[in-house]
């Protein structure tokens, strides 16, 4: 994780067998109260975007 405390990470992150046994007991607490921050990126990406409803 990225040292700022922004919650991104700092390098490229490959997820596979290794990381994901690592991660087993964050990843089953998580599941069971799931958490979600808003990145500004994606807030941007989206209002650019077309409406839900549009024919694209």
């Amino acid at each position: 994780m990225s040292t700022d405390e922004t919650g991104r990470l700092d390098d490229e992150f490959e997820f596979d067998a290794n990381a994901a046994g690592a991660m087993d007991d964050m990843i089953t607490d998580w599941m069971a109260a799931p958490r979600f921050t808003w990145r500004p990126e994606l807030i941007e990406l989206l209002n650019d975007g077309p409406p839900i409803d549009a024919d694209v």
